[in-house]
């Protein structure tokens, strides 16, 4: 059975600002599997953003090639492209058009001329996939943070899109908030086989991703499985990022003398089971 092609393809692509010397993003090729989750991470203007608003058509590429679900990204494609890839961004309030939830969710149905009667039930089986339905009919400026992250996302499934990228999408929620919106998408992501894309600051997010791509200062500067990323703490510390707890907690170990950890990264559950073992020998 023949592999299939990746759902987003990057070649040598380059975007600059007019009022910065640097590129925000540098001569970057990549590949995105297509059903993965994929975390991108990176400090503060690395240029992550910009890769999810150049593959959106929001910037506009002064070089290189993007292909996304099959689609070059060229201003005659960025509207079927968009149909396709749906962006929740870090402050939802941002993208409420509507008085209520459920005229919020239609926006987008609407400006696709989507006939009524699907768009009804388009609206209401997105908000029961987030769990909104009984919401249907508030504000959205009277509801909690994660529900309002919620409410963007119903709104970008009632599109139908094969990739959802998370773009900085839960940095401004609390623990719970976080966590329930996480598990949302990963839910939805097992149902509905789609592509996800988390632009994040949150390594432990990162951690459960199926993907990690580093950018930094523009360039891409590696890919891998989070053991692969995580595995070389010392270098992100470097780059202005922090490390998963686990990869903290055996550095912290090791500056108190104590050796036997594995070299690999640890998720919390191996590292708890690693220092039970360790604390058996001692």
């Amino acid at each position: 059975m023949a592999e299939e092609p990746p759902i987003i393809s990057i070649d040598h692509l380059t975007v600059r600002y007019a009022e910065q010397e640097q590129p925000a993003l540098d001569s970057i090729s990549l590949t995105i599997p297509a059903h993965s989750w994929t975390a991108i991470i990176g400090h503060n203007g690395s240029g992550k953003s910009t890769l999810i608003k150049a593959m959106d058509g929001l910037v506009t590429a002064d070089g290189g090639q993007m292909t996304v679900a099959g689609l070059a990204v060229t201003e005659q494609n960025i509207w079927q492209i968009r149909q396709r890839l749906g962006v929740v961004f870090q402050n939802p309030e941002n993208q409420f058009v509507g008085a209520t939830v459920a005229d919020d969710v239609a926006f987008g149905l609407e400006n696709a001329q989507v006939p009524r009667p699907e768009m009804l039930t388009r609206v209401n089986n997105a908000l029961a996939q987030v769990g909104m339905t009984d919401f249907a009919d508030r504000e959205p400026a009277h509801l909690s943070g994660g529900q309002k992250q919620r409410v963007a996302i119903a709104g970008i499934l009632a599109l139908a899109p094969a990739i959802i990228a998370l773009d900085e999408a839960t940095s401004m929620l609390d623990p719970q908030g976080r966590a329930s919106v996480l598990q949302t998408m990963r839910d939805l992501k097992a149902k509905e086989n789609l592509t996800i894309l988390s632009v994040t600051h949150d390594l432990e997010e990162a951690a459960a991703a199926d993907h990690v791509i580093v950018i930094d200062n523009g360039r891409l500067v590696a890919s891998g499985t989070p053991p692969e990323i995580f595995a070389e703490g010392p270098a992100l510390i470097d780059m202005g990022l922090s490390v998963p707890f686990t990869e903290q907690l055996k550095s912290d170990l090791a500056a108190g003398g104590i050796t036997g950890l594995p070299a690999d990264y640890l998720n919390e559950e191996e590292m708890a089971d690693q220092l039970w073992k360790l604390y058996s020998t001692m």
